[in-house]
């Protein structure tokens, strides 16, 4: 039986593999950590576990290396092999008591070679995942480069429908009969241009969902100059460069549209000359649109109290802005928004 000394030497729980075997091969003591490196069963006294399945690759037969080891009072390196397995000590001789047969005390040490096959595996896995995420990444991108290809093949023929039913309304009121009807397409015709307008512009920068006012309302005024406005009216534009989202857009230039529209139709009565100012201006977090004009003013409604534009209201809240109107020597419209 092992004694009291032995059972010192390498206690049970000990995280490090340690055992006491005989020069014969047979196991006199294994801590826990060595059962189940080796998988051996419980060490019995009465019939101990051997190490006979375990060769030494390093050369020499195992009883010879163990003699060797026996005899020594240094550590001295021993590799075991069983299959594919490989389990890396350190041995030295070790005496039990007075008169006791010699035996070998081995521990365990850190094993380069599994540990660099244990790092190399992992790299193999991560360089696995690095393939899977390379690939992933490129559906990714691929996935988006076609959805911003349908985007810009959506705003391409949105603007063309656009123009074609802004064209169709102009040739509707041009042959109406009736005045009313003729100036209430027109006015829808006008409309849908502003927004044909931003789906231009949006076409010619292959962008889908930002736009630069300064580019669109330069394009609307220029439009509605050659289209809607008498020749002794003037209509100007100055625009600083504003990038805006296409939802903030479109009811911006939809309000530029009806302002101007609006000051064309009503504020030079009898005039025999008169001018429209269009500007956009930055402050930080918000924008500025203001329309102005020289004319007559807006005239009152049948009632006679002064006219608020419906559609005007109803972009300018759907923007979240805030408008002031002053009429003193012609109209002064103001539109603030946030960007």
């Amino acid at each position: 039986m092992i004694d009291d000394r032995l059972a010192g030497l390498a206690l049970a729980d000990h995280p490090v593999p340690t055992l006491v075997v005989s020069l014969d091969g047979g196991i006199r003591y294994a801590n826990n950590a060595a059962l189940v490196e080796l998988g051996l069963r419980r060490v019995d006294p009465c019939d101990p576990p051997r190490l006979d399945a375990w060769a030494t690759p390093q050369g020499g037969g195992l009883y010879d290396m163990l003699a060797l080891a026996a005899s020594s009072s240094n550590w001295l390196p021993l590799r075991l092999q069983r299959g594919d397995e490989t389990f890396h000590l350190r041995a030295r001789g070790l005496r039990a008591g007075d008169g006791a047969a010699p035996a070998v005390l081995m521990t365990a040490v850190p094993d380069a070679t599994a540990g660099f096959r244990t790092h190399a595996q992992q790299i193999r896995e991560l360089n696995e995942q690095l393939a899977l995420h390379r690939k992933t990444e490129a559906k990714l991108k691929a996935s988006v480069e076609a959805s911003e290809i349908l985007k810009r093949e959506l705003v391409h023929r949105v603007k063309n429908n656009l123009a074609i039913m802004s064209a169709l309304l102009r040739t509707e009121a041009r042959s109406a009969q009736d005045p009313a009807i003729s100036s209430a397409l027109l006015e829808a015709s006008g409309r849908i241009m502003s927004i044909s307008v931003v789906h231009e512009i949006l076409d010619e920068t292959g962008q889908a969902d930002e736009i630069d006012l300064k580019a669109v309302l330069t394009v609307l005024t220029d439009r509605m100059r050659d289209s809607i406005c008498p020749p002794h009216v003037s209509l100007h534009a100055e625009v600083c460069p504003v990038r805006v989202n296409i939802r903030k857009a479109l009811p911006v230039v939809l309000l530029a549209n009806e302002l101007v529209t609006n000051a064309i139709k009503h504020a030079f009565d009898g005039r025999a000359a008169g001018r429209i100012d269009l500007s956009v201006e930055r402050h930080q977090a918000t924008c500025r649109l203001v329309v102005a004009d020289d004319g007559i003013g807006m005239r009152p409604d049948e009632t006679g109290a002064p006219r608020r534009p419906r559609i005007v209201s109803a972009l300018a809240d759907q923007l979240g802005a805030s408008r002031t109107c002053v009429v003193e020597g012609g109209t002064h419209w103001t539109i603030d928004f946030a960007l």
